[in-house]
């Protein structure tokens, strides 16, 4: 699923993949060859593994993300 952050600052970033990877179920957000979190053309990030319902319930409500699109 793809996820827009509330800040793609790198430093956030990395702060909000170690709270999606804190969350039960194995979530991550994709990262880039040389190690960095991805983004696409529209500044979005894609969020791998994981229960797919429990992290949008999470991300969603818990305000991790600005918005998520299944």
């Amino acid at each position: 699923m793809k996820v827009r952050l509330h800040s793609n600052d790198e430093s956030a970033a990395e702060a909000t993949d170690k709270t999606i990877q804190a969350l039960p179920g194995d979530g991550r957000l994709a990262r880039n060859e040389d190690g960095t979190i991805a983004f696409d053309d529209e500044g979005l990030a894609t969020v791998e593994g994981g229960d797919v319902g429990f992290l949008i319930f999470a991300l969603k409500a818990q305000g991790y993300v600005a918005d998520v699109f299944a």
